[in-house]
C-alpha cells in the first residue's frame, strides 16, 4: 500500500547571544561527539554557528582546511594536544531535524549516499547523523540513506521517509528576490533537500510545483500559495568526516567487501609460496589502513584430489581476527600435488558458496573479488589431468557448488555474481596455464618470484581498483598479459558453450600490456579522507600506529612506498609528539632503513622525502582562494639552502636557516595576476594568491622555492615573526595579524618536556626580539632566558674595577703615629690599644722598648699589611718574622665573632684601617669623610685597577642581580648560582626544573636602587660601584661579547675563547689550542715548545691538557733537562718521555714520517734478559698481583682482571681517567699541578 503523510516540523528556537560562549583551554582538541562542521576562518565565528545548530553545546576550531569549526554535542572525555586549536562551550540551539511518518511499500528514487545496517527504527537517527542525508528507504535490514528525493514509487517491503532539516516553513509567505535557480519538486518539503545540496542556497520559496532557490532570505512578503523556509546551518559535509560521528561499525557495514585471496599450496608452489606468504602479510597490513576495516579477507588454500587430507583450508576475516589470518598464512606449507593441474575449480566454487552465504545472511548487496595466485592450470582435458574425474564428482555432489565443473560455467556464474577475478601467475614460458585464467579476468605473469615483486604487483592492482594512481618502480618489469584468438580478445568477454570449446594454447597470441587496470566503482575511496580521520578518530590513530610498528621492518617496509597516503599518515604520526609510541616508531624506522640495500633503500628514502610533499593540499587551497587575483611569486636567483634546513626552522631557527628564510622573503615578487599554467594535475603552481588565509600563506611560503614544502604552525609563526622584525613591506601587516590571532597557542610551555627545542638559544634570541607578539607570560619567560643567555656569554669578559691598594710588607706606606707613654716610641695608630699605650707594651712588657728600637721607622711611614681574613689595614713592626699570610690580632685570637675588629673606613680608597683606640677616626675628620694617610700623602698609590671576570664579579655580588631583572631578595644568590654554575644547565632545564628562580621577578623593580649598591671583590670594596653596576647592565644588553683570538686573530664569541694554558690571561680559540697542544703525539717528532704555553711558557693545567691531548697527561717531563738546539726530539713509546731523536743536519729533512719512535735506552732495555731481571723490573697488579712488564707506552695499565693502575707506583684506580690525573699530578717531573 502506497501512503503519504505530511511532514511535521517545529518552530526554531531563539538564538542565544554569541557572548554566552564560554572559552575552554587553547591548544587542545576533544575528539568525538561531532555533529557537524563549518568552514570558518576565525575562532570567534564558530560561536554563532554552534548556538544556531541543533544539539551543539561545544565546539572546537582548528586550522584544518584554512579554518574549520567542529560542532559537537558535548565536550569529549579525551583531551588531545592540538596546537592552534581552540575550544569553547555554547548553549544549545538551532532547529532539530525531524523525520516524517514512514511511508509503507514505497521507495524513493534518488542518489544513495550509503547503506547502514540496522532495524527500521534506527534509520531516522542515521539520516540525522549524516549531513548529506535528507531521506531514507529501508529494506531487508538496511537503511539506504539518500541525498534527495525525486519521487516515490510502489515497492513491496520497502519503507521510506523524509528527514526535514530546514526551519519551520512559513506558509503563504514569499522571500522576494535573490533567486539563483529553480527546480521542479513534488512538494514544498522536497525543496529543503534541494536547497541544502545546492551551493550558495540559503533559502527557498515553493509555488506551483517549483522550488525557487535563493542566495539569501531577503524581504519577506505575504503571498498566497507560496511556502518558504531556510535550511538550518548544517553546511556541506564530506562523508568521510562522519565515520566517527555516527558509528564506524554501522556506516561501514555495507561498504565492506569480500576479498578472496586464493593460493595453490601443492608441491609445485615450493618456490612461489615463501615469497607469497611474505607478500600477503604486507598486503594485510596496508589494507587495514586503506580500507579502515571494510575489507574482509578470506584465504582459500587448496590442494589437489590426490591429497587425502585437507583439500581445502580456509580462514575468513568475518569470523576470525586479523592475527588468525596472519597465522594461517604463516602455517601454509607446499605439500602434496600429484600432477600438473590443480583443483582451482573446487576453490572457485567455494568462493561462490561463501559469497552466497554472506549475501543471504549478512548483506544482500555485499561485493566480492578474487585475487588468484597460482602456477598451474585447472583440471581440463588439455592439461593432462589425473584427477579431473574426481573433481567433477566432488563438485556435483555438493549442491552449494553451483558454479559447476565447467570452466565457462564458472566464468558466467562469477560474472553474474559480479565477482571479478585477477590472477597472478608464476613465471612461465608455456602459456597454456595462464591462458585459462585469461578467460576469467586480467592476468599478470610475474617476472620472478620474490616477495618484493609479488607485493608490488598486488598493491599496484589493489590501488588501481580503488581508483588510486600507481607507478611501477624501475626494474620491476611486470605487465598485464592479454590473449587474443584469431584477432579477438580471449578474456572474460570470451564466451563458449562449455570448456571443450576452449581454443588451444598454441592458437593464442600473448601481448604484454601496460600494468593498468580499470577501477571498480564499489572499490573507489578517497584516501585523503584518512588524513582528517587520523586527527579525529582515536581508534584509527591507534590502528595507524600499530600498523607502522609492524611495517617498519626490513621485510615489510616497502609496502608503504606504493602510495603517498602512507607518507602523509607517517607525517601525521610524527606530529604526535606527546604519544610515547612515536619514539619507538622513529627508532624502528631509523634502524630499518640502514639494513636495506640497493634499490630498496633508495625506494624507502625517496618515500620518506616524498612524505613531506604537500603539493595537493597547496593546489586545493589555491583553487579555493580566488586563484586569479593578486599573488606572490619568487625570483629564485642563487639560494644555497636545502629542504631539510627550511624544514628545521620550527625546531632550531639557526642563523643560517633564518638567513635562508630572509632570502626567500627578499625575493618575493608581487603580481596583479598569477602566471599562466597548464591544467595538467602534476603541475606545481609556483605562486601564492594573496587571498590565501594567513595560516596558509606563511605555511606555504617555502613552496615557492621547494615545490610541495610546507611549514608547521610554529614554523609559519616564525616566518611571520621574521616578516615583522624585518618590516617586510608586503607581509608585515598580514604577519602581525596572524601572530595576534595565534597568540598564546603555538608555544607549548605546558609540554616543555616533549618540545625542548623552544628553549634553544636560537629560539630564545629570536623570541626575545619578537616579544610584542607574545603573551605576557611568554614575554617574561623569553626575557629571563635571554638575560641568562647573555649573562653566560659575558661570563669570561674581563671587567675593569678599581679597588683600594693592597699594601705589601716590604714597602713603606704613609701612616699616622702616636707616642706610647710607656715605651716612649712613636707607634702606628693601628697598633695603639689606647691613646697612650701601644700593643708592643701590652704584649711584650719590658722587652717592648728593645723590640721597638730594632724595628722603628722614623716619620709618618710604616710597613703595613692587609689582614687575610677581615681585610683590615694595620702596621707590622717585626717584618722579618711575618712568613705567613698576615692576620690582625683580632682574627688571630679568634675573637671576631664576639668582638669584630674596630675599623675606620677611608672615604677615598674605601680601605678599612684597624683602629683599636679610635685615633684614626679622631684624626681630623668624621668617619664618613675621613681620608687615609695613603690617600692624603700619596694618592697615586691609593687605588689599583684589576681585571675581574664578569662571572666572578657577579658571584661575589649576587645582589647586583637586580640590574638584570631579579629583584626578589631570597633568590638573588640562587639566581647567580643558577646562571654561572658549571657545567651550565640548559635553558630547557632552567625552565622545567628551576622555574621558581628563573621567573622570580618583582614588578616593583626600582632602577634607582642599582645606583646605590655597594660591591666587593675578594673582600675589598669596589670604587664607583654604581657605575660598575650600570656597566654590567650595559655589557649584558648591548655589548658585542666578542674578542680576538691571540693566536689566529680571528674574532669569536667570548665562550669560544679560553686561557691559553689555564693559568695565564691570554685568550685563545678552541681550534688553535687543539692544534697547538694536540700536535705532540706518541711515537712522533715533538717540538718541546708545543708542550708548554705558547705565551707564558708554563706547563698547561691538567684540565687544559686533558681537553686537548689526553695522552700528554701521562708524558713525563724533566724540567731539569736542557733542550739542545741542534737536536730533534721525539715522544718515546717506551718510556713515555721526550727524548733526543736525531741531530739536526741541513742536508737531512726532519723525521716527520716517524710514527713509532723509541729512544736508545728503551731499545737497549728491551733486549733479551733473564728471569731475574724481569722479576726486578716488573710490577704487580694491585688487584690480582700478576707480574706485569711494560713493553712501551704510557704508565696507564689495564690488567686482564679489569684493574686500572699506574705502572710507576703500582697504585690502583677505578677508571682510566683517574690514572691519567694521577700521573699528571704525581709523576710529571716538573711538579706542575693546578
Amino acid at each position: 500500500m502506497h501512503t503519504k503523510r505530511p511532514v511535521t516540523t517545529s518552530a526554531p528556537p531563539s538564538t542565544p547571544s554569541p557572548s554566552l560562549c564560554l572559552p575552554a583551554k587553547a591548544n587542545y582538541d576533544f575528539p568525538g561527539n561531532a555533529i557537524s562542521y563549518v568552514s570558518s576562518r576565525q575562532f570567534k565565528d564558530c560561536c554563532a554557528e554552534c548556538t544556531s545548530t541543533y544539539g551543539c553545546n561545544f565546539y572546537v576550531w582548528t586550522d584544518y582546511n584554512s579554518g574549520t569549526g567542529w560542532l559537537k554535542s558535548k565536550q569529549g572525555s579525551d583531551k588531545v594536544l592540538s596546537f592552534g586549536s581552540r575550544a569553547a562551550f555554547a548553549p544549545g540551539g538551532g532547529v532539530a531535524p525531524t523525520c516524517s511518518p514512514v511511508e509503507v511499500n514505497t521507495d524513493y528514487a534518488g542518489v544513495d549516499i550509503v547503506g547502514v545496517a540496522g532495524p527500521l527504527d534506527t534509520c531516522c537517527d542515521a539520516c540525522k547523523a549524516n549531513y548529506k542525508c535528507n531521506a531514507y528507504s529501508w529494506f531487508n535490514g538496511v537503511c539506504y540513506l539518500k541525498g534527495k528525493r525525486h519521487g516515490a514509487s510502489p515497492n513491496s517491503h520497502v519503507q521510506t521517509a523524509r528527514v526535514y532539516k530546514c526551519a519551520a516553513p512559513q506558509v503563504n509567505t514569499d522571500y522576494v528576490g535573490n533567486d539563483i535557480g529553480s527546480v521542479v519538486a513534488e512538494a514544498a518539503e522536497d525543496c529543503c533537500a534541494v536547497c541544502r545540496s545546492t551551493a550558495k542556497c540559503k533559502a527557498y520559496s515553493y509555488a506551483q510545483g517549483v522550488c525557487y532557490l535563493k542566495s539569501a532570505k531577503g524581504v519577506t512578503k505575504s503571498n498566497g500559495g507560496v511556502t518558504s523556509a531556510s535550511p538550518t546551518p548544517l553546511l556541506a559535509v564530506d562523508l568521510r568526516q562522519t565515520i566517527k560521528w555516527f558509528s564506524s561499525r554501522h556506516l561501514f557495514a555495507l561498504m565492506r567487501r569480500v576479498d578472496l585471496s586464493i593460493c595453490d599450496t601443492t608441491g609445485s608452489m615450493g618456490t612461489y609460496l615463501p615469497a607469497l606468504k611474505a607478500s600477503l602479510r604486507q598486503v594485510f597490513l596496508v589494507a587495514k589502513l586503506l580500507f579502515h576495516g571494510r575489507l574482509m579477507v578470506h584465504i582459500v588454500s587448496y590442494k589437489d584430489y590426490c591429497d587425502a587430507n585437507g583439500l581445502l583450508s580456509t580462514v575468513s576475516r568475518r569470523t576470525s581476527r586479523n592475527d588468525a589470518i596472519v597465522k594461517f598464512v604463516d602455517d601454509l606449507k607446499p605439500t602434496g600435488g600429484g600432477d600438473f593441474p590443480e583443483a582451482v575449480k573446487t576453490a572457485l566454487n567455494h568462493v561462490i558458496m561463501t559469497v552466497d552465504d554472506i549475501r543471504a545472511t549478512v548483506s544482500a548487496t555485499s561485493r566480492a573479488l578474487v585475487f588468484l595466485y597460482t602456477d598451474a592450470p585447472p583440471h581440463h582435458q588439455t592439461t593432462r589431468s589425473n584427477n579431473q574425474s574426481r573433481e567433477i564428482e566432488a563438485i556435483q555432489d555438493n549442491p552449494k557448488y553451483r558454479g559447476g565443473h565447467d570452466w565457462f560455467q564458472l566464468q558466467r556464474t562469477l560474472q553474474d555474481l559480479g565477482i571479478p577475478v585477477y590472477t597472478f601467475h608464476s613465471p612461465t614460458r608455456d602459456y597454456l596455464s595462464p591462458s585459462f585464467y585469461g578467460a576469467m579476468g586480467p592476468t599478470v605473469i610475474l617476472p620472478q618470484l620474490s616477495s618484493t615483486i609479488i607485493t608490488e604487483a598486488t598493491m599496484g592492482l589493489l590501488l588501481q581498483l580503488m581508483a588510486q594512481t600507481f607507478e611501477v618502480t624501475i626494474g620491476s618489469n611486470f605487465a598485464r598479459s592479454s590473449f587474443t584468438h584469431k584477432g579477438e580478445p580471449f578474456d572474460q568477454s570470451f564466451s563458449a558453450q562449455d570448456e571443450t570449446d576452449i581454443p588451444p594454447a598454441s592458437s593464442l597470441v600473448v601481448t604484454n600490456e601496460t600494468f593498468v587496470f580499470a577501477p571498480l566503482e564499489w572499490m573507489k575511496v578517497d584516501l585523503n579522507g584518512l588524513l582528517p580521520l587520523f586527527g579525529r578518530d582515536a581508534d584509527f590513530r591507534n590502528l595507524v600506529m600499530k600498523t607502522f610498528e609492524v611495517i617498519f621492518r626490513p621485510e615489510n617496509v616497502l609496502s608503504v612506498t606504493y602510495n603517498p597516503i602512507f607518507g602523509k599518515l607517517w607525517r601525521l604520526c610524527c606530529r604526535q609528539r606527546l604519544d610515547p609510541r612515536l619514539d619507538d616508531l622513529t627508532a624502528k624506522l631509523s634502524q630499518c632503513v640502514p639494513m636495506l640495500t640497493g634499490g630498496a633503500k633508495v625506494q624507502v628514502s625517496e618515500w620518506l622525502e616524498e612524505s613531506y610533499n604537500d603539493s595537493q593540499r597547496i593546489r586545493d587551497a589555491i583553487a579555493n582562494a580566488a586563484p586569479l587575483g593578486p599573488c606572490f611569486t619568487l625570483d629564485i636567483g642563487h639560494l644555497s639552502m636545502s629542504k631539510a634546513s627550511i624544514r628545521s626552522l620550527a625546531r632550531a631557527p639557526q642563523p643560517g636557516v633564518l638567513e635562508g628564510v630572509q632570502n626567500i622573503l627578499a625575493r618575493l615578487q608581487y603580481h596583479q595576476s598569477p602566471p599562466a599554467y597548464s591544467d595538467k594535475e602534476d603541475d606545481d603552481l609556483m605562486y601564492l594568491p594573496l587571498s590565501l588565509s594567513n595560516e596558509y600563506l606563511f605555511s606555504f611560503l617555502p613552496h615557492l622555492m621547494f615545490p610541495g614544502t610546507t611549514l608547521s604552525q610554529r614554523g609559519a609563526a616564525l616566518v611571520a615573526l621574521v616578516c615583522c622584525l624585518s618590516n617586510h613591506i608586503h607581509l608585515i601587516n598580514r604577519a602581525a595579524e596572524y601572530l595576534t590571532l595565534i597568540q598564546g597557542t603555538w608555544l607549548p610551555f605546558d609540554y616543555a618536556v616533549e618540545f625542548p627545542e623552544i628553549f634553544s638559544a636560537e629560539f630564545v634570541q629570536l623570541l626575545y626580539r619578537g616579544q610584542a607578539y607574545l603573551t605576557p607570560f611568554e614575554q617574561q619567560v623569553y626575557r629571563q632566558l635571554f638575560a641568562v643567555h647573555r649573562l653566560r656569554l659575558a661570563a669570561t669578559k674581563d671587567v675593569d674595577v678599581v679597588v683600594g691598594y693592597t699594601p705589601q710588607k716590604d714597602s713603606l706606606w704613609p701612616d699616622r703615629k702616636a707616642r706610647c707613654h710607656t715605651c716612649g716610641y712613636d707607634t702606628s695608630l693601628s697598633l695603639m690599644v689606647s691613646p697612650a699605650l701601644c700593643a708592643m707594651c701590652v704584649t711584650y712588657g719590658d722587652d717592648a722598648p728593645t723590640l721597638q728600637a730594632n724595628t722603628v721607622v722614623s716619620g709618618n711611614e710604616s710597613h703595613i699589611v692587609e689582614c687575610h681574613d677581615c681585610h683590615g689595614i694595620y702596621a707590622v713592626l717585626q717584618v722579618a718574622r711575618l712568613g705567613t699570610a698576615a692576620k690582625c690580632w683580632f682574627c688571630r685570637t679568634n675573637n671576631v665573632p664576639l668582638q669584630p675588629p674596630p675599623k675606620t673606613s677611608c672615604s677615598g680608597c674605601l680601605n678599612q684601617f684597624i683602629d683599636p683606640a679610635g685615633l684614626y677616626r679622631a684624626d681630623g675628620s668624621p668617619s664618613n669623610g675621613w681620608l687615609c694617610p695613603v690617600c692624603t700623602d700619596a694618592p697615586v698609590r691609593a687605588t689599583t685597577m684589576m681585571a675581574v671576570p664578569f662571572n666572578a664579579l657577579m658571584q661575589a655580588n649576587p645582589h647586583v642581580a637586580v640590574a638584570h631583572g631579579w629583584t626578589t631578595d631570597k633568590v638573588k644568590s640562587a639566581f647567580v648560582e643558577m646562571v654561572f654554575h658549571t657545567p651550565y644547565d640548559s635553558m630547557f632545564k632552567l625552565f622545567t626544573q628551576k622555574q621558581a628562580v628563573l621567573l622570580a621577578t618583582s614588578p616593583t623593580n626600582d632602577p634607582a636602587t642599582v645606583l646605590h649598591m655597594a660591591m666587593h671583590f675578594q673582600g675589598k670594596a669596589i670604587l664607583q660601584s654604581s657605575a660598575i653596576c650600570e656597566s654590567l647592565k650595559a655589557i649584558v644588553l648591548t655589548d658585542a661579547l666578542r674578542d680576538v683570538c691571540n693566536m689566529c686573530f680571528e674574532e669569536f664569541s667570548l665562550p669560544c675563547l679560553s686561557s691559553a694554558c689555564g693559568r695565564c690571561p691570554t685568550k685563545v680559540c678552541t681550534p688553535c689550542l687543539t692544534k697547538w697542544f694536540g700536535a705532540a703525539q706518541p711515537g712522533h717528532l715533538v717540538s718541546p715548545a708545543m708542550l708548554a704555553c705558547a705565551f707564558c711558557r708554563g706547563f698547561p693545567t691538567l684540565g687544559v691538557l686533558r681537553k686537548y691531548n689526553r695522552d700528554a697527561c701521562a708524558l713525563k717531563m724533566d724540567s731539569r733537562s736542557v733542550i739542545e738546539p741542534n737536536m730533534y726530539y721525539g715522544w718515546c713509546l717506551g718510556c713515555y718521555r721526550v727524548k733526543r731523536m736525531m741531530k739536526r743536519d741541513c742536508t737531512r729533512d726532519p723525521p716527520l714520517d716517524e710514527v713509532a719512535f723509541r729512544c736508545a735506552e728503551c731499545v737497549d732495555a728491551h733486549a733479551p734478559v733473564d728471569l731475574e731481571w724481569i722479576l726486578i723490573e716488573s710490577q704487580e697488579c694491585p688487584n690480582c698481583h700478576a707480574h706485569t712488564e711494560k713493553a712501551g707506552g704510557c704508565n696507564h695499565i689495564t690488567c686482564i682482571c679489569g684493574q686500572h693502575w699506574c705502572f710507576e707506583c703500582a697504585t690502583g684506580f677505578d677508571t682510566a681517567q683517574l690514572v691519567y690525573d694521577h700521573m699528571y699530578t704525581s709523576h710529571r717531573d716538573d711538579g706542575g699541578n693546578e
